[in-house]
């Protein structure tokens, strides 16, 4: 049984990085550019930008955590729940919306949005470490200083967990590459490391140079995960014993109002702005941005065709990597005057063609074209028909990338939970757990476009050209990039799993499979159903990995990505619209008929 999810772990997760650090074998001297002035500016500008996210999503998300699950603060259930949206949303979507309302752009801009994108993994270590205090401790320190020297008592022994979701945060936004690339496309350009790893494959097909230009990410990386992982597996699961009491909620007093409205306008800036203002524009509300014209112009010029346009032979990939390499295929292919599609797939191997005059992307400019700065006019009446119609357009455009966004995720989410049950049982028990673990996370931890490269190199073959060219590949793909997710869940469940229970369950002679399927998995099964939710919407809405691999181009994700670079309509926020609902949906179904709380943590 566990030799089945190794075997898993390895073929999905390992075998695609391992491919790519050979090639590095191969060609040593690729690992020179790394002593390079650029590379070293492009890493310190990627370090602060996830300092700058993780000290965002510290100062967010440790009060707002702690206040949804210890205090009296009114609807804490509902707030505890929405609060958990904004990781879910893709960053990309949350800057569509966030760089119409602020006139701020660069770094500070992405570093706002990915601070308030993984808030929520600070709330989550927060509220479980809060609720784990004895209730007797907090009665002392209220009859010794009130309700301040229960926060005193309380602050040090919830600020190690919150730290540890802040490390994570900072890994999440030093590994991101869409959001600031979008960033890129309607402010001042820069770079961060995970676009030139992107670059470095795009341009010249290197993929030695790709996995040299990586490594500074990976050990960034394997340094703040290891310690979090070795301080994880000496704390265990087993921190509440028979004696222990439930802290029962604090009461704020005169500070519950405030603390309310704190909490209010964290999962307002958070979730429900982003989403109202997607749904804004949806029913006709003005969207203007500069990147539209600017792009729109390339197209319109010269009555269609682009004028002084680069080629594909030569894409410009200066800030926003996928931007200029995709607008550049489609010049090209505009230019042949009806020629065969350019590809924006590997440059080497097997190459799946896409077309250049996508319909979601001709939809775009040719809305933008007639009004930059439509407004609804005419009240509510108006603003219905409006959004009716723009989800008409969104789902007669873009209904079969919808459907195999969920194929997709369905498949990588089934495909990923029995091998994260498997894995975090032998991480949970075995005595190379640590090991186990870390090996497990790689390609969490690697930039998504690494992994997406290695996905390419693996299977980009004319022997597996038929799975190359299939939807199954972004199934795998999906499945090996997060099965790290779904195995963290199940290790922390199986953590918490009084061991004494599988052990009385072996001297019975039950066997490992029926210990594993019969004892422990319905003790953590609401720990199952967070991992495959988990896995399923992290796929719905995964970019960086798919961009690459030309079978993913078929994802409602690409589709509004692709398009938002060309245009800003009614149509992307409405099929944006779709996106988000699909990766709520799953958790709003458990909502409404489950009276069981997911459990992402131990």
């Amino acid at each position: 049984m566990l030799a089945v999810g190794l075997l898993g772990m390895f073929v999905l997760c390992l075998l695609p990085l391992l491919l790519m650090a050979e090639r590095l074998v191969e060609d040593p001297s690729a690992i020179t550019g790394l002593l390079e002035a650029r590379t070293f500016l492009l890493l310190l500008w990627t370090v602060l930008l996830g300092l700058g996210a993780a000290g965002i999503a510290l100062l967010v998300g440790l009060p707002f955590g702690f206040l949804v699950s210890r205090t009296n603060v009114p609807g804490a259930g509902i707030l505890r729940a929405v609060g958990i949206v904004p990781i879910l949303l893709p960053p990309i979507m949350l800057a569509m919306t966030w760089t119409m309302l602020l006139p701020l752009r660069g770094p500070v801009m992405c570093a706002l949005i990915l601070g308030f994108s993984s808030f929520p993994l600070v709330a989550l270590f927060t509220a479980r470490a809060a609720e784990r205090i004895d209730a007797r401790r907090e009665e002392a320190a209220l009859l010794t200083g009130g309700l301040g020297a229960v926060v005193a008592m309380e602050l040090p022994l919830i600020l190690p967990s919150a730290l540890g979701g802040s490390l994570l945060a900072f890994v999440v936004a030093i590994n991101d590459f869409a959001l600031p690339d979008y960033v890129s496309s309607v402010g001042r350009k820069f770079n961060v490391y995970a676009g030139e790893v992107f670059s470095t494959w795009q341009v010249d097909g290197n993929e030695a140079r790709a996995v040299a230009t990586a490594l500074p990410l990976l050990a960034l990386t394997a340094a703040v995960v290891l310690p979090l992982l070795r301080a994880r597996a000496r704390r265990g699961g087993a921190t509440i014993d028979a004696s222990f009491q439930h802290p029962i909620p604090l009461k704020l007093g005169p500070w519950r109002a405030p603390a309310t409205l704190f909490c209010l306008a964290v999962v307002t800036v958070g979730a429900l702005l982003p989403i109202g203002r997607l749904a804004y524009e949806s029913g006709g509300g003005s969207r203007v941005f500069s990147g539209v014209s600017i792009r729109r112009d390339a197209w319109t010029q010269g009555g269609g065709a682009a004028q002084n346009a680069p080629t594909a032979a030569t894409p410009t990939l200066s800030a926003s990597g996928i931007t200029d390499a995709v607008a550049a295929a489609q010049a090209a292919a505009r230019a042949a005057a009806g020629g065969a599609p350019a590809s924006v797939a590997a440059p080497q191997g097997r190459q799946r063609s896409v077309d250049p005059a996508a319909p979601e992307v001709k939809a775009a400019l040719e809305a933008s074209a007639a009004d930059d700065m439509s407004d609804f006019g005419g009240g509510l009446p108006a603003f219905a028909r409006n959004i009716a119609k723009a989800f008409g357009r969104a789902l007669d455009l873009s209904r079969e990338s919808l459907l195999w966004s969920l194929l997709f995720a369905l498949g990588a989410a089934t495909l990923a939970t029995p091998l994260a049950l498997i894995l975090g049982h032998a991480i949970a028990r075995g005595r190379r757990g640590v090991t186990l673990e870390f090996l497990s996370i790689l390609p969490l931890a690697a930039p998504g476009t690494l992994f997406g490269i290695g996905s390419i190199v693996l299977w980009n073959h004319d022997a597996t050209g038929a799975f190359y060219d299939s939807g199954a590949l972004v199934t795998v793909l999906f499945a090996g990039r997060f099965l790290a997710v779904a195995t963290l869940i199940c290790a922390g469940a199986v953590r918490s799993f009084d061991r004494r229970l599988e052990e009385s369950a072996e001297l019975a002679g039950a066997s490992p499979a029926r210990r594993l399927f019969g004892i422990v998995t319905p003790g953590i099964w609401t720990s199952l159903a967070g991992s495959w939710i988990a896995v399923f919407a992290l796929s719905v809405r995964e970019l960086d990995a798919a961009v690459l691999v030309p079978a993913a181009n078929d994802t409602a994700m690409f589709r509004v990505f692709n398009a938002v670079h060309f245009g800003r309509d009614d149509f992307v926020s409405a099929l944006s619209l779709l996106v988000v609902f699909a990766i709520l949906l799953p958790g709003l179904l458990w909502t409404l008929f489950s009276r069981r709380r997911l459990r992402f943590l131990p």
